[in-house]
């Protein structure tokens, strides 16, 4: 069975299924359903249900719902020239550990869709009725979640395949929301010369599961040297390019700066000596971390210097990281993440994704940011608040399971809370009856191109998933 598990993973990696871009996928696994005899259907905003009854024997266990989405985070290498809306995704397997080429590999979450897609095709699992829920865009707006309607599921548990490892059961999670920011600057016409300053091959990762490592936020730590230059130079910023997604911490940033011709030479020399001290200073946590500062193509168009400074001083303080720390359930509470910055046709944009445990945390966060955002008469919107999952579950499940893993696999898993969102939130927000879990394979560098699965764990979750299907009652 591994084999076939192994197998589905690599079909859906054939498939392109990043976020808003998951049709072609959702239309294949309804169809393959179909053809096996399982019922399925997809619902309006395009999330994709699926059916099947109990084994023999089974009919008057609980019914389980088995719950995974279908997308996935786009992200790759500067080198890259993958097209994530039309390549399938190129996976290579050595010493036991799944990788893309230089892309992110998609086992958040295909990991928990071929997991379920397996389960469902296996007639030698014993379980009770299953149902399960593919959803789509969780990455990016959480629509299929947050429009998820109420009358469909009938099941008293929700098993949410999106997990944070194999030692881990997790019983909570936070919410989210997003904010856009829209900078509309008076340009001018330029003199001068063009510096390019690009921050490059830092670690980046996961906003939710990594943003307790402190690792560095390339837009961030750029402007930051930019606000310490401005301090002695004029500069006036003619383009921003930074950041893959808003739910993953920036691993690059490129900015074009115009300064004064006789000051080009000291402002370059000046700049690489705060990068050298950065790279220095964060050594431990950044070791890959490059830059480049270097004259280039002269821009005749620039922000004017006013707009320029406000800019440079809004976003190289602005609340970001780590923000809040939660000892009871040892998790971070609230956290921001500065995720993209777009310069196109004269306007910027700035993209985050910031989480909280509770809708307080979400807001306390929010109003920070959007208070500067306001001193500064910008326009802006807030997106897709997505639902905290609280810390509740079952007792007699969490026990059972606690029971399957130590009797059957020896082992005593943690039960956690997590700071990253799961869909599990939403989804018991329109079925407040059920309970849930939420398990999944060791991923490493997730929301990144050095994304890595490591092989043995998902056959290991997978197993476990198994157990728990035959044994719940």
């Amino acid at each position: 069975m591994n084999n076939v598990l192994l197998n589905n993973f690599l079909d859906l990696c054939k498939i392109p299924h990043t976020s808003g871009n998951e049709e072609k996928l959702r239309n294949y696994l309804k169809l393959r359903f179909e053809n096996g005899g399982i019922k399925a259907k997809i619902d309006k905003v395009g999330n994709l249900y699926a059916h099947t009854p109990a084994t023999k024997g089974y009919e008057k266990r609980p019914t389980i719902c088995l719950q995974a989405h279908l997308d996935m985070v786009g992200s790759k290498t500067k080198k890259s020239k993958h097209n994530f809306k039309t390549d399938p995704i190129q996976v290579s397997i050595k010493n036991g550990i799944l990788k893309a080429n230089n892309t992110t590999l998609g086992g958040d979450d295909g990991g928990g869709v071929a997991m379920i897609v397996t389960v469902l095709e296996d007639k030698q699992i014993q379980h009770g009725p299953l149902e399960a829920l593919f959803t789509i865009e969780e990455e990016t707006t959480t629509i299929g979640a947050i429009k998820l309607e109420k009358n469909v599921l009938q099941a008293k548990y929700l098993f949410n395949i999106d997990g944070e490892g194999d030692d881990t059961i997790t019983i909570g999670s936070g919410g989210g929301e997003d904010i856009e920011c829209y900078i509309k600057p008076k340009l001018v016409t330029t003199k001068g010369q063009t510096v390019l300053i690009s921050l490059f091959k830092l670690l980046s990762g996961h906003s939710g599961g990594d943003i307790h490592l402190n690792r560095l936020n390339a837009i961030i730590e750029v402007f930051k040297c930019l606000n310490k230059l401005s301090n002695k130079y004029e500069i006036q910023l003619c383009n921003a390019q930074g950041g893959m997604a808003k739910n993953v911490i920036p691993g690059f940033c490129d900015i074009y700066v115009n300064v004064n011709d006789n000051q080009a030479k000291n402002f370059i020399n000046d700049a690489k000596k705060y990068l050298i001290n950065l790279k220095k200073i964060n050594r431990k946590n950044e070791p890959n971390l490059e830059f480049k500062v270097t004259l280039t193509k002269t821009r005749n168009k620039a922000i004017n210097t006013k707009d320029t400074n406000k800019i440079v001083d809004f976003i190289s303080n602005v609340t970001n990281g780590k923000i809040k720390y939660d000892k009871k359930y040892k998790v971070v509470s609230e956290s921001a993440n500065l995720g993209i910055i777009k310069f196109d046709n004269g306007s910027l944009t700035l993209e985050w994704l910031n989480r909280g445990e509770t809708f307080k945390n979400i807001k306390d966060i929010q109003n920070k940011i959007i208070s500067l955002i306001k001193t500064n008469k910008w326009s802006f919107k807030r997106l897709n608040l997505t639902a905290p999952w609280q810390p509740t579950i079952d007792g007699k499940l969490l026990n059972k399971i606690l029971e399957i893993y130590k009797n059957n696999f020896h082992k005593t898993p943690k039960v956690e809370v997590i700071p990253g969102v799961l869909e599990s939130g939403e989804i018991l927000s329109k079925y407040p009856k059920m309970s849930a879990i939420s398990i999944g394979p060791n991923l490493h560098d997730v929301h990144t191109p050095n994304e890595r699965m490591e092989l043995k764990s998902f056959y290991f979750v997978y197993n476990v998933l198994c157990s728990i299907l035959s044994k719940i009652n």
